[in-house]
């Protein structure tokens, strides 16, 4: 049988094209002067759970670095969940479809959510629709809704179904 070799560290290479070599979810493990090889790869135990929440499936999160806290959206709830597992619920946002999320770089945070039932803002967990008087309607029934949304170059940017777009 030919031997193979194996990676047995996480090595980046100096140029991309010339690949990497990484262990994900597995580690090398010496064994003993009696076996086939002098390591072998052993798997980790992956994926745990962290925290628990019951409100149906996740529509969408979005990790706060500097407050510490992941904010999870389901159908009937959106949870703040602590680095200890806590979950505390802070809303709702009605509905099933995904949310797109982006945040700024306000010292408290602003969370922009779009969803099936328009543009909302999560600041310091409390959440209320955006009604900025410069962007066209942000209903979802209106004929040009808005259709995406992100946080880039410092500004958030707003597509709506006509081609335009809104910072």
């Amino acid at each position: 049988m030919a031997r193979v070799p194996i990676a047995f560290r996480s090595n980046e290479s100096k140029y991309r094209f010339l690949g990497s070599s990484k262990l994900v979810n597995c580690y090398a493990e010496k064994q003993g002067e009696d076996t086939k090889g002098a390591l072998a790869v052993l798997p980790s135990a992956g994926i745990v759970q962290h925290a628990s929440v019951i409100e149906g499936p996740c529509r969408g999160m979005i990790y706060l670095k500097d407050i510490d806290a992941l904010y999870s959206f389901h159908p009937s709830a959106i949870y703040r969940i602590y680095e200890n597992g806590n979950a505390v619920r802070v809303g709702t946002i009605p509905g099933t479809d995904n949310v797109q999320l982006s945040r700024n770089q306000k010292e408290t945070p602003q969370v922009t959510i779009l969803s099936n039932i328009g543009l909302q803002c999560l600041e310091s967990d409390s959440l209320t629709y955006i009604t900025d008087p410069d962007l066209p309607s942000q209903d979802p029934d209106s004929p040009v809704p808005c259709i995406t949304q992100d946080y880039v170059a410092s500004r958030n940017i707003f597509g709506f179904a006509d081609r335009r777009f809104f910072s």
